[in-house]
């Protein structure tokens, strides 16, 4: 099935070249946002703005959300009761959010009792890749729906990855891709602080690891980024990276699984919020390692 006109809410820093992506592909897209200014570009390239979310949804079409967080999927999804009535029996509402698999329940179960069916695509990649068309989709529902939308990711991705029918499922496998990213910065601004103080050149060391006992995307992007001390110019916001490490702890207690080292990690965010980091890229964790190991580690240059 081709839809031509679609909906989408929440379009800040990583959902805005999703949006361009279609507007380029020819759909007609229906946007809203709580600010509108960061969205003139996309506007002049022909999305149409909505006041309010409802105004964004297409009456049985499909709506995308790429909301922050758990308290603003639920605040327009319990506020706004118009969403699920407008999407009717055959709309359906594809959640992009990072959010808790308790919070997927709960939007899940308000589409069952009011309207609209339900179902995950979380985004697995960073601005830049989404510009790129280099990111990926996991999702999870129905296969009926999952058919209908994924054509559409297909077109603006380089694939989706389907877990199951349920829908929370998703959400579960981004937190703990977020959690394996996390571990990875953390892990490489360990091991470049401790070569740093013992002497080692630290481009040299990363070059060596790259090339052979990491040799994959993440650990030379990301390991290249906190050499270059891309922290200050945010992809990934240390906020929401705080916010993600908070959500898979809390998932993790309710599931009873112990995972110590996002312990570790709630901790290395909250002390870099505590330093007034909020607005730095998450891998501006670098400076509190560095700074533990007593190097002065600010802004350089």
């Amino acid at each position: 099935m081709q839809e031509n006109k679609l909906g989408f809410i929440g379009v800040g820093q990583l959902a805005q070249p999703m949006v361009k992506h279609l507007l380029d592909q020819g759909y007609e897209v229906l946007i809203h946002n709580r600010r509108q200014d960061p969205l003139e570009k996309l506007i002049s390239k022909g999305a149409v703005y909505c006041q309010r979310p409802e105004d964004a949804v297409v009456e049985g079409g499909i709506l995308f959300n790429c909301l922050p967080d758990d308290a603003a999927l639920l605040s327009v999804f319990n506020a706004h009761g118009t969403i699920f009535s407008k999407l009717g029996d055959t709309g359906l509402h594809v959640s992009m959010a990072t959010i808790s698999p308790q919070a997927s329940k709960i939007v899940h179960e308000r589409h069952k009792t009011l309207g609209g069916n339900y179902c995950v695509a979380t985004v697995m990649g960073r601005p830049d890749a989404v510009v790129k068309k280099m990111h990926f989709y996991i999702t999870a529902g129905k296969s009926d729906q999952l058919d209908r939308v994924r054509p559409i990711l297909q077109s603006i991705s380089r694939g989706v990855f389907s877990l199951g029918e349920k829908p929370e499922i998703a959400n579960a496998a981004k937190l703990s891709f977020n959690f394996l990213i996390a571990s990875a910065i953390e892990s490489m601004a360990e091991a470049f602080t401790f070569v740093r103080k013992h002497g080692v050149d630290v481009d040299q060391f990363y070059s060596m690891i790259s090339e052979t006992l990491l040799a994959c995307p993440l650990y030379k992007n990301y390991g290249r980024a906190i050499i270059e001390r891309q922290f200050y110019e945010p992809l990934f916001k240390m906020a929401l990276g705080a916010k993600d490490m908070n959500l898979v702890s809390a998932a993790a207690k309710e599931c009873q699984t112990p995972m110590r080292f996002a312990s570790v990690l709630q901790d290395r965010f909250t002390a870099s919020l505590a330093k007034g980091r909020d607005n730095y890229d998450w891998l501006g964790i670098a400076l509190d390692v560095e700074e533990e190991a007593g190097i002065a580690s600010e802004r350089q240059g």
